[in-house]
């Protein structure tokens, strides 16, 4: 019996070792990434290119997705990874853009890649991924095709007795609003044109159509992309993405915007400037004074304000917006389109609301012109320094022209006009502040000192400057969201600020949305108080916070009918203080304070108002 345990024993150790030591053969894959480049679909510069497969548990640990990361760009797009896998097997696999399933991976909907693996190593056949081919560059026969049902449901696009006319405008014809018209020849409300467009080209364009009041309506923004392949292609969608088959309902939305820094710091004289909206529901324009005139409210001087109505617009869609100044001075840093808001809370981006359908919808809390609050304001004679510094490695490695330290130079430009006033620049003026090489690392860093009155708050991004005759090479800035970095010196309570101060280390990005390198208000400085100009009110009260659930920032509204100090503090559930967002002595009044809760993490909150004998809790709800 012992002899028959010892053989069997023998023969698992056998096994296992044999097992063990199975042939391993490298297989070599490559994977062409031009076509997804230029369709702005992978950025080579900060995306990475995995190959998941049946060989390497996918994109499962272990072993690390790190370790399936492919090698590359070489200066034919091609990127490489070779793989140590058992012989003779058959392997499924496919290619993945990032190192987790952010659908991103080719094939979808389509049997994955496979490989026959013999004895010997391998050197697969260089694909495109997805299996989409590079265009020849040929002209092709695009048909845009525009189902314009929603506009003409919302009978602002009319058939008769005078037809509206439509357009697709883009960079294939030079943004011309008129060259491209599209018909509907058959009265499906389907409206076609056919254009010859160079294939292999990622292009830019819009449709647009003529409104019943005689103005022209674009689509909303960022513009809309097609990317070009040889022969005849259909591109087709919704005016503006949307569906036809909505709930459409009358409304009026109060839109409301406060003026008093701009008035402050000497930027909008309210005797000779007036201030405008511009959205989707004006065409971004002002051909109708009734949608886009605010008027100085009698009341409150500082405050402008709009009652704006909508027919059959479409419930809980999202209305973006922008105010812009119309100053006197048109040839001055305000005139013309640097009179548009770059507002702190969006990045430079465009506001939002979502339409409820409903009378009197309000725009809660009121914004000020650029979201510049009276906290922000730099006094009169008072000098703070704000010093900026950028890492530029990743410019050293992006696709040509690249950034060479021992020749090129950096520069901040702004992005905001209102900045760009005060400091005596233009918007988007080359070579607005200059940055110094730390040594031979490639941190560059300089100072900007601003002179009240002004504002703390800047929009910017960077470039560089090639030698003669080079020019200078920007990052990619647009309409998008947070497309602009926003920084602040922190401020420890309203008006005052920490100095000196370095804001937090930059890098250079060639993605047009800054991620993670923005802040939404001053650190240190969690709330700002405003004061409603309502009146002395009859007694205390203390109002839902709105919105609620926020995230992150929400208004809370008080009233106090004499003259008190007023604490209004933030606690967690436990009962500890985590926030005091006034301490102070207050006149009668109403009022609103704005809470940034982006440094708390989600869940209840409650906000604790003490104002002589009153003393109210309620609670509050962020979800991040």
């Amino acid at each position: 019996m012992k002899k028959l345990t010892l053989l069997f024993a023998l023969l698992l150790l056998c096994t296992w070792t044999l097992d063990s030591f199975a042939q391993k053969v490298n297989v070599t894959f490559k994977v062409n990434m031009k076509v997804q480049a230029k369709k702005k679909y992978f950025n080579p510069a900060t995306d990475v290119v995995t190959v998941p497969g049946g060989f390497n548990n996918w994109l499962n640990t272990p072993p690390a997705n790190t370790d399936k990361q492919l090698t590359g760009p070489g200066t034919d797009s091609i990127y490489t990874k070779t793989i140590q896998v058992d012989a003779n097997k058959t392997y499924e696999y496919k290619y993945n853009i990032g190192l987790g399933w952010d659908g991103k991976d080719e094939l979808g909907g389509q049997p994955n890649r496979s490989v026959v693996v013999g004895a010997t190593d391998l050197v697969l056949t260089v694909v495109w991924f997805n299996n989409e081919a590079m265009p020849t560059g040929a002209n092709a026969n695009v048909t845009f095709k525009a189902d314009m049902r929603l506009p003409l449901k919302q009978r602002d696009l009319l058939k008769t007795p005078t037809p509206g006319k439509v357009y697709a405008a883009g960079d294939f014809n030079g943004w011309n609003t008129t060259a491209t018209e599209l018909t509907d020849a058959d009265g499906d409300s389907i409206y076609t044109k056919t254009e010859v467009i160079k294939s292999a080209q990622l292009i830019n364009y819009k449709f647009l159509y003529g409104n019943k009041t005689g103005g022209t309506n674009w689509e909303n923004d960022p513009n809309k992309t097609a990317w070009i392949v040889d022969g005849n292609q259909d591109v087709a969608r919704f005016y503006n993405n949307v569906n036809p088959n909505v709930t459409l309902r009358d409304g009026t939305i109060n839109f409301d915007v406060d003026l008093s820094v701009m008035q402050q710091v000497g930027l909008y004289l309210p005797a000779v400037d007036s201030v405008r909206i511009r959205s989707n529901f004006n065409g971004w324009g002002d051909s109708d004074p009734t949608k886009s005139y605010l008027n100085q409210n009698p009341i409150s001087p500082n405050s402008y304000f709009l009652n704006v109505p909508f027919s059959l617009y479409e419930v809980n869609s999202d209305l973006f917006y922008k105010f812009r100044l119309q100053v006197k001075n048109q040839t001055g840093p305000l005139g013309g389109d640097a009179g548009y808001e770059r507002p702190f809370s969006t990045g430079g981006g465009n506001r939002s609301i979502k339409y409820l359908g409903q009378n009197n919808q309000n725009i809660t809390p009121k914004p000020y012109f650029n979201d510049i609050y009276p906290a922000f304001i730099i006094p009169a004679g008072v000098k703070v320094t704000a010093n900026f510094r950028i890492d530029m490695t990743a410019a050293t490695t992006r696709t040509d022209p690249k950034f060479n330290p021992a020749t090129d130079t950096v520069f901040i430009f702004n992005g905001q006009a209102a900045w760009a006033a005060k400091m005596g620049w233009k918007e988007g003026q080359d070579r607005g502040i200059k940055l110094t090489r730390e040594g031979t690392t490639n941190f560059y860093s300089g100072s900007l000192q601003i002179t009240g009155p002004a504002f703390n708050g800047f929009v910017y991004a960077y470039e560089f400057g090639k030698p003669a005759p080079g020019g200078m090479i920007k990052e990619t800035t647009g309409f998008s969201n947070w497309a602009w970095r926003v920084r602040f010196i922190p401020q420890p309570y309203a008006k005052a600020f920490t100095q000196p101060y370095t804001v937090i280390t930059d890098t250079w990005t060639d993605l047009e949305i800054k991620t993670g390198q923005y802040e939404t208000l001053p650190r240190g400085l969690t709330s700002d108080v405003q004061d409603l100009d309502l009146g002395i009110p009859a007694t205390f009260t203390l109002e839902q916070n709105y919105p609620n659930p926020f995230n992150p920032s929400t208004t809370i509204k008080f009233s106090i009918p004499s003259n008190e100090l007023v604490s209004l503090k933030i606690y967690n559930v436990l009962g500890q203080e985590v926030a005091t967002l006034l301490n102070k002595d207050m006149k009668a009044g109403s009022y609103s304070v704005d809470f940034n809760a982006s440094k708390l993490s989600s869940g209840v909150y409650i906000y604790n108002i003490r104002a002589g004998n009153f003393n109210v809790a309620k609670k509050m709800l962020l979800m991040k």
